[in-house]
């Protein structure tokens, strides 16, 4: 799946350019890498789960203020519909290691596929494999959140003559480039690999807290 993502001003409906595009999700067959310890997925202690990065990408916008990823839909697992999360930092700088440090989170979200997509990809492999429950859109609450003020729920289309071939996707979002969000990831990307945020809604929904929402995998040195 190619994914792009437009980001505009929401006040002025003009492209914002100086914007990198954080996005993150589970892979094909809904394991989230880059994260120890997720409910439900694997060795609650491995941590070679930590070294992992597939499915976890930043890109700066183009002049035209579109992040473009290539990618692969996201795998189903228990408790949630098929996501992918997204933040979109601006004053970001790009490191040597092609990760950003600073600047602050402008939109912290999460874009959704059609129903029907999601019925004819869980009919093909590997997706067909997954153990875990599918859980609507209808009956996921974040998603019933989010389409109360926006529509989370990206365009597509096919790029071939089956599903299997690939498609291409599309979403834009209307941010005010004011915000200062808070943003708590579940873990770092650091020189030395990943690394558990204590205090992120990971490590405290094992240790039975509330945790909140789930935040991303920020890029740079932390």
């Amino acid at each position: 799946m190619t994914l792009a993502i437009e980001v505009v001003d929401v006040a002025t409906c003009k492209p914002v350019t100086d914007a990198y595009v954080d996005i993150w999700s589970s892979n094909a067959t809904g394991i989230y890498m880059g994260v120890m310890g997720y409910p439900g997925m694997g060795q609650p202690n491995d941590r070679g789960m930590l070294a992992g990065t597939a499915m976890r990408g930043v890109q700066p916008v183009d002049k035209d203020g579109i992040a473009t990823f290539d990618t692969v839909m996201p795998g189903h697992y228990d408790g949630r519909t098929t996501h992918i999360h997204a933040i979109v930092y601006l004053g970001a700088k790009k490191e040597a290691n092609n990760t950003i440090t600073g600047g602050h989170a402008a939109h912290v979200g999460q874009l959704y596929f059609d129903q029907s997509l999601l019925t004819s990809v869980n009919q093909i492999a590997p997706y067909n494999t997954i153990k875990m429950t599918v859980l609507p859109n209808t009956r996921d609450s974040l998603f019933m959140m989010g389409s109360t003020r926006d529509d989370p729920i990206v365009r597509y289309a096919l790029v071939g003559d089956k599903l299997e071939d690939g498609m291409y996707s599309w979403i834009r979002f209307g941010i005010n480039t004011k915000n200062n969000l808070r943003v708590s990831p579940a873990a770092y990307w650091t020189a030395q690999g990943g690394v558990m945020n204590p205090s992120g809604p990971v490590a405290q929904m094992n240790r039975g807290g509330a945790g909140g929402g789930f935040g991303g995998m920020r890029g740079g040195k932390e």
